[in-house]
């Protein structure tokens, strides 16, 4: 499991997830959490990362080199966004305790619960996952010619980007470049791109860790997310690299990058402690009847229930009734 080394959340930090009453039960029950395909999201610009990883190169003077399977093809280019859809998991979190996008978002019956837990427990229960599903632990167990495997497993914070202005910035970078290009080979002049500085440079600042990225009009969203790269690995080029223990490097677990769409189902559910709800609150604008019965019912569970001020009317009947009483003495 890859560590984060640039991210700046503390393992104590709270997070936040809206989500229906009956999920919250299932994961009281089962102690699993259910993860999301990327390709399940609404968003058609989740798991940009290696377009646009490709295209800042691609749109320079290193043509044929990251994203070189699908340069100056647009079909082939949507072919492997679909694929990288498919071979990414994420849960989505939030810092943000109150806001009331978030319930209108996520709870638009009035019936939502916000749960809470921490960065810590939401870590542990990815790297079990990752620590079971590695492509050296499968091998370890059961030797066989593929897997479907995890490769990687993070907690990271969601960068927001202007997308729009991102690619209009590699559009103007790529007609630049083909003019160059042009006037340099008219006067036979040819470009070694091992001088050239900034030859395979970020230039657009992106994390490098994938499906991080979203575009700016969802960072009210405030996202933290729990990812789990996947793929399908083929294992009979291991012959070459096992020790002499029979064991694989870890570094083949990494392999595990790219799935078909047929290869994971849409869902993932991996296990959580026994703790790792540690409070729900819920829909403040949830019908008084309802909203005692919930939370009748999570507190014989034994979960602590609290209160949102979101949507709540601010001047109480006490401070006028106290100002009144001043007022008169």
């Amino acid at each position: 499991m890859r560590k984060n080394n640039k991210s700046k959340l503390d393992k104590s930090t709270p997070i936040y997830r809206i989500i229906n009453v009956f999920e919250v039960l299932a994961m009281l029950r089962t102690n699993k959490l259910r993860i999301a395909k990327l390709a399940c999201f609404e968003d058609d610009n989740e798991a940009l990362d290696n377009i646009l990883h490709g295209l800042q190169v691609t749109a320079g003077p290193c043509r044929g080199s990251i994203g070189s399977h699908w340069e100056g093809n647009f079909d082939k280019a949507l072919e492997s966004h679909n694929l990288d859809k498919h071979s990414g998991f994420v849960s989505s979190w939030t810092t943000k305790a109150e806001s009331v996008a978030m319930w209108s978002l996520y709870s638009n019956d009035f019936q939502g619960v916000r749960i809470k837990t921490s960065i810590r427990k939401l870590r542990n229960s990815i790297g079990l996952y990752y620590k079971n599903t590695s492509t050296t632990n499968l091998y370890r167990k059961s030797p066989k010619e593929e897997y479907l495997a995890t490769g990687d497993a993070y907690v990271a914070e969601v960068t927001y980007v202007n997308l729009e202005k991102i690619f209009n910035r590699i559009r103007r970078r790529k007609r630049a470049y083909d003019k160059l290009e042009s006037k340099l080979k008219s006067l036979n002049i040819e470009i070694d791109i091992s001088k050239l500085k900034y030859s395979h440079t970020n230039f657009l600042n992106l994390p490098r860790e994938k499906y991080l990225i979203k575009d700016m009009s969802f960072s009210h969203e405030n996202e933290i997310r729990a990812v789990i790269q996947v793929g399908k690995v083929d294992a009979r080029q291991f012959d070459e690299i096992i020790d002499n223990r029979g064991f694989l490097p870890t570094t083949v677990n990494g392999l595990a990058n790219r799935a078909s769409p047929k290869d994971f189902s849409d869902m993932l559910f991996i296990d959580t402690q026994e703790d790792f709800i540690e409070e729900v609150c819920i829909d403040p604008r949830c019908p008084p009847f309802k909203k005692l019965e919930i939370k009748r019912l999570f507190e014989s569970l034994g979960v602590s229930v609290t209160e949102s001020s979101a949507f709540g009317y601010y001047p109480k009947e006490d401070l006028f009734t106290d100002q009144f009483m001043k007022i008169n003495d």
